[in-house]
């Protein structure tokens, strides 16, 4: 069966993603291919993982096509579903998406969490 993508589960919230390799760059799907089997070498060997140049995002809302912040940062979607989350942003937390107006409230990890209602 040729590959056809990721399943990616977040395991703290129970978030799950598909993400598709695509069908018509060769390139690419090689590329993905052996991205994610130097992955599995890392994850068999004892390998010491690098924090990756990426950086929390700012949370912003929009109220009549305005957009406004919060002052808060979320993780990057990539850390939110990594194992290493507490290695990298030791002082991220889980908490209520701030901007959500559902009477659930679904989970989101931040790096800066300054105002909790709005």
């Amino acid at each position: 069966m040729d590959f056809g993508g990721w399943i990616v589960v977040d395991k703290s919230s129970g978030e799950i993603q598909f993400v598709e390799a695509p069908d018509d760059q060769k390139e690419d799907r090689d590329h993905y291919l052996n991205q994610a089997g130097m992955v599995v070498e890392a994850l068999m060997s004892n390998f010491k993982y690098k924090k990756p140049p990426i950086e929390p995002v700012e949370e912003t809302y929009r109220v009549a096509g305005v957009e406004h912040k919060t002052g808060n940062k979320l993780l990057n979607k990539s850390c939110t579903f990594c194992g290493y989350r507490k290695h990298c942003w030791p002082k991220a937390q889980q908490h209520e998406k701030v901007t959500s107006k559902a009477k659930n409230k679904p989970l989101t990890w931040y790096h800066t969490l300054k105002v909790t209602e709005i």
